[in-house]
């Protein structure tokens, strides 16, 4: 930055950049007047990436209690298994880990109620479910994703439909 000659650094308004803090000072001491901003794909990236790791979190939970709650019932390790996928934490569990891009799908995707309408399916269950039932049924046995998933939506919204005007004010807002 510093081959820019500096009166032409100093008119510079914006600097748009991930959200990694090494370029903040290198910014500020190359771009003094610039205003430094971070683009809505890497805000929607970081708390997408956030939602997974809440997803993992909750799979592995959900799985270890379903195991627990077997091995009070069953002694052998074959009994253990069976009786730990009969029990409703392992269908949460498997929930979780077959439809782990339901949780990210963007509400103002075009094809988002489309995606929804698709076929998906519970754990030894015959029954046809949509995805919607699928992201319902996530989320109302997981309140953290359920909430997660309602921040996503709102970041969706302000990065979708917000104006330049308004959005430094929706995202505070947000935040």
């Amino acid at each position: 930055f510093e081959n820019i000659d500096l009166s032409e650094r100093e008119n510079v308004k914006y600097i748009v950049t991930d959200l990694t803090g090494t370029y903040m000072m290198p910014i500020k001491r190359c771009f003094p007047n610039a205003k430094h901003i971070a683009d809505r794909f890497h805000w929607l990236s970081l708390v997408t990436k956030s939602i997974q790791d809440i997803r993992i979190s909750a799979m592995n939970f959900h799985k270890r209690v379903a195991y627990k709650i077997a091995q009070q019932y069953a002694k052998e390790e074959k009994s253990i298994e069976r009786a730990a996928k009969s029990n409703e934490h392992y269908k949460i569990y498997y929930a979780l880990k077959m439809n782990y891009k339901i949780l990210n799908y963007n509400t103002y995707d075009n094809e988002y109620f489309n995606y929804l309408e698709g076929p998906a399916k519970l754990y030894k269950e015959n029954k046809k479910y949509t995805r919607q039932q699928i992201l319902e049924y996530i989320l109302n046995n997981d309140s953290d994703l359920a909430e997660a998933y309602t921040l996503l939506q709102e970041l969706y919204d302000i990065a979708f439909t917000s104006t330049e005007m308004n959005a430094r004010k929706r995202i505070n807002g947000w935040v």
